[in-house]
C-alpha cells in the first residue's frame, strides 16, 4: 500500500506538467487570441485601439514571444496563481473563481448528501423485497435516471415547477442576491435554489449506487452466517444493517484500494 501512494505521488508531478501543456496547447489551438477577442469586443461596443495600442499590448503579455516562451511565461503565472482578466468580467479570474467556489462546494455537497440518503436505503430495501412492484418500480427508475440526460432532467423540472408551482428556477440566486456580498439572506435563498440542480446533478449517481448496492446485498443475504443470524431470531432489517451492509461497504473499500485478497465473513 505504501509502494502503491509512494509511486503515486512521485508520478503526479509529471502528470501536471503533461496536462498543463495538453491544457496550453488546446487553448493556443483555435485561430487568434485573447488580445483579438478583446479588440473585437472593443469594436463592438463602439470603441477601438491603434495599432500602436495592440503593439504595446502584444508585448506586455509576451504575445509576440515564441509559442515555448509563452508556455514557460504562462506556466510561471500558473504556479505564482496568476490566472489573468476575464475579458468578460473585466476581473482577475482568481477573484471570479473563488466567488464561485464555495456555490460549487455547497452544489456537489448537497447532491452527494442526497444520493446517499436515497440510495443506500433504496438499495437495502430492493434487496431485501427482490422481484417484488416496488423492487420492479425502482428497477424502472434506475434505468430513467441513468438514461435521461441531466440537462432534460433539468427542464422537465424547472416546467413542472412553474407550471404547478410557480416557482422560476433558473439559477442559484434570485435576481436581488446574484450580485450581492454573502448574507444570512443571500443563503437562505441559495437554500431556495440549489435543491433542484441538486437532484439533477445526484438522479445519476443515486441510480448507480442504488443497484450497486442491491446486487451487493443479493450476494450475501443467503450466506451461511446470515441464516445463522436468522436462525438465532434477529429482526432481518436490524441483521442486514449490522452484518451484510457494514461487510458489503468494507470490501468495497478494500478492494478499490487494492488490498483485498480474502475476505472471508464472521459468523
Amino acid at each position: 500500500m505504501l509502494r502503491f501512494l509512494v509511486t503515486r505521488l512521485l508520478l503526479l508531478p509529471l502528470l501536471m506538467l503533461l496536462f498543463t501543456v495538453v491544457v496550453f496547447a488546446m487553448v493556443q489551438a483555435p485561430p487568434g487570441d485573447f488580445l483579438t477577442s478583446y479588440v473585437a469586443m472593443l469594436a463592438s461596443s463602439g470603441s477601438s485601439m491603434d495599432a500602436a495600442q495592440v503593439e504595446a499590448l502584444k508585448q506586455q503579455f509576451g504575445l509576440d514571444q515564441p509559442i515555448h516562451i509563452q508556455y514557460l511565461r504562462w506556466l510561471e503565472s500558473l504556479v505564482k496563481g496568476e490566472l489573468g482578466l476575464s475579458l468578460e468580467y473585466q476581473r482577475p479570474n482568481t477573484e471570479l473563481i473563488g466567488e464561485r467556489m464555495l456555490v460549487t462546494v455547497l452544489l456537489a455537497l448537497f447532491a452527494f448528501v442526497l444520493t446517499w440518503i436515497v440510495a443506500i436505503p433504496a438499495g437495502i430495501y430492493s434487496a431485501m423485497h427482490k422481484n417484488t412492484a416496488l423492487d420492479y418500480l425502482f428497477a424502472v427508475l434506475n434505468y430513467i435516471g441513468v438514461a435521461t440526460p441531466n440537462f432534460m432532467l433539468a427542464l422537465i423540472l424547472m416546467w413542472i415547477c412553474f407550471s404547478n408551482f410557480g416557482l422560476m428556477i433558473t439559477g442559484l440566486f434570485s435576481p436581488q442576491y446574484t450580485q450581492a456580498p454573502w448574507s444570512l439572506g443571500r443563503f437562505f435563498d441559495l437554500l431556495k435554489h440549489i435543491w433542484l440542480p441538486a437532484i439533477v446533478l445526484g438522479v445519476a449517481g443515486t441510480a448507480r449506487l442504488m443497484r450497486i448496492m442491491r446486487a451487493n446485498l443479493l450476494d450475501e443475504l443467503n450466506k451461511p452466517y446470515v441464516v445463522m443470524a436468522r436462525a438465532k431470531g434477529m429482526s432481518e432489517w436490524t441483521l442486514v444493517v449490522k452484518y451484510p451492509v457494514r461487510l458489503r461497504s468494507a470490501r468495497s473499500s478494500a478492494r478499490s484500494a487494492g488490498t483485498c485478497r480474502s475476505c472471508s465473513p464472521a459468523a
